[in-house]
């Protein structure tokens, strides 16, 4: 039973919203095996089959979910996300409260926590872990940051009061705060292990230290992440003696050890492998509802790209009903826009544009191309849980654009060098998705389409979309904490962007892994977070 934190109660207007919890029996799980005292004693080990190398190891560098896998499970964040949902529990800090004008945050600690290196995670390591992202002028201060801007740039210092007392300042109101903070890139990091590193080859993105459940054993790149049980977790040993997550970019590849026992779990299915493995003997197939988007981003900045009608023309030419039967076998649903269904705020009202190729002739026609055009689309050659066959839905833009005169080059990419070529705005078209952070629609929509998030190199508006309409809407509703008002402010701007076809929503996509039927205690969160501090493999 969670009760409410004794400092909470200058938080009284934003309850309803955050979901401000409290302090958790002492035994409360981290990880994915629910409730109830952690094991003393760990046994076995657990393989993932991932379909790609992570990027980085560092949290506050990292923005793909490759990366994320290992960085949920050796770090901690002040607070977590509940299981199933993305109201948020306490976890390095125990109680919080926030002043009347919501510009400050305090945070107390929970006791004798230590990093991986056995230093204490006290309140100067946690200040350490925001502001070397805060501060350029920080010794630290390394990497592109790319989420700080676009969740935290609201924050104008954090400080260690004492040993156990954390203040953050923000320069404004900010509704997503304390659910951004449960987020994997406000992990704390071991200051000690950046000191230790200084002036060596190697870097805290390769050799990071946490106070999660498991503590890293080596990076072999391209290989393997390979992780061990952290005797002194605050929260218990875990379950599992090591965790292992084994790069196989390919699809059939990943199935075929999973069926033969050498994996014991997998992501990034095929549609229809789901079918094939959940009637493999010995293994279990997990599905939940995806808080995701796939979409095709169009650069805004490059012409033809740069006229509105171009951009609607390639909507038309698309059968998204198509595209969620057939390439997703019915295991997604065709996207009206970028904001999945059960994310608050999502406009109800707008529906996926249906296919109409003789519109999209006539567009095209009036943008001053009757005969089409040439173009490149980008695509990722690993699969992603929004995206798990990114060579089929390739070939079948490539095919649909035809039919309307545009003849397009696929240009497939390796997963980190697409990262950054695509956050220069290299790309004409390229294929991404969006797994949502925290629940809340600034999550997608200020993080993907929101005008100050197109600096080339560490853009996430992969779009090049540069709307001050949008733009004044979406920071009116990050300090708006009147919800009716707020899903008000989010609906006009998905109207908006609706209008300006910045990119192709796609569909939403299933979460789905599979599982040999030895592994117990796991369950998919919304995030997509893979949480392994319960999990057992026997």
């Amino acid at each position: 039973m969670i009760s409410a934190p004794p400092r909470a109660s200058t938080a009284i207007l934003v309850l309803s919203l955050l979901a401000l919890s409290g302090c958790p029996d002492a035994a409360h799980q981290a990880g994915s095996g629910g409730g109830g005292a952690a094991p003393t004693s760990g046994k076995g080990t657990l393989t993932w089959g991932s379909g790609a190398d992570p990027v980085t190891l560092d949290p506050a560098d990292a923005t793909d979910g490759e990366s994320v896998k290992p960085i949920a499970n050796l770090f901690d964040t002040l607070v977590r996300y509940k299981e199933g949902s993305t109201e948020v529990e306490p976890c390095l800090a125990t109680e919080w409260s926030v002043s009347e004008d919501r510009l400050t945050w305090t945070f107390e600690l929970r006791e004798g926590v230590e990093f991986h290196d056995g230093t204490p995670c006290d309140a100067a390591a946690v200040a350490f872990s925001f502001e070397r992202q805060r501060d350029p002028n920080h010794p630290f201060h390394q990497g592109e940051f790319v989420y700080w801007h676009d969740q935290f740039s609201v924050v104008q210092k954090v400080e260690a009061k004492g040993e156990r007392t954390v203040v953050f300042t923000l320069e404004r109101p900010f509704v997503p705060f304390l659910a951004n903070l449960a987020m994997f890139t406000a992990s704390i990091v071991s200051p000690a292990q950046f000191e230790a590193l200084k002036g060596q080859p190697e870097s805290f993105a390769a050799r990071p230290v946490g106070t999660g459940p498991f503590k890293l054993v080596e990076w072999r790149r391209g290989e393997a992440v390979v992780l061990e049980a952290f005797d002194g977790y605050w929260g218990g040993r875990p379950s599992l003696d090591r965790l292992v997550f084994r790069t196989i970019p390919d699809n059939t590849s990943r199935v075929k050890l999973l069926q033969k026992g050498e994996l014991d779990a997998i992501d990034g299915l095929n549609p229809a492998d789901v079918t094939e493995l959940a009637q493999s003997p010995g293994v279990k197939v997990v599905r939940e509802p995806g808080m995701n988007t796939a979409y095709l981003a169009l650069n805004n900045l490059e012409a033809p790209f740069d006229d509105v009608r171009v951009r609607e023309a390639v909507a038309l030419a698309l059968d998204l009903g198509t595209v969620a039967d057939k390439l997703y076998e019915g295991l997604a649903i065709p996207a009206a826009n970028l904001v999945p269904p059960m994310i608050p705020g999502w406009h109800d009202g707008l529906q996926p544009r249906g296919q109409d190729r003789e519109r999209a002739r006539a567009l095209l026609a009036e943008a001053g191309h009757p005969e089409g055009f040439e173009t490149r689309l980008w695509t990722m050659t690993n699969p992603r849980p929004y995206m798990p066959q990114p060579d089929k839905l390739a070939q079948y833009v490539k095919g649909a654009l035809q039919q309307v005169g545009i003849k397009v080059t696929v240009v497939p990419k390796e997963w980190a060098s697409y990262l950054q070529e695509v956050q220069k705005g290299e790309h004409e078209m390229c294929f991404m998705g969006w797994i949502g952070d925290n629940g809340d629609a600034d999550n997608f929509l200020y993080v993907l389409l929101d005008k100050e998030n197109t600096t080339p190199g560490a853009a996430s508006n992969y779009s090049f979309y540069r709307s001050d309409e949008v733009h004044e809407l979406l920071v009116a509703a990050r300090a708006e904490f009147d919800l009716a008002k707020r899903a008000g402010l989010y609906r006009k701007a998905q109207e908006l962007i609706h209008r300006d076809v910045p990119m192709v929503p796609l569909v939403h996509n299933e979460n789905k892994v599979a599982l040999r039927e030895r592994v117990s205690g796991f369950r998919l969160h919304p995030t997509g977070l893979l949480r392994f501090h319960g999990v057992k493999a026997e």
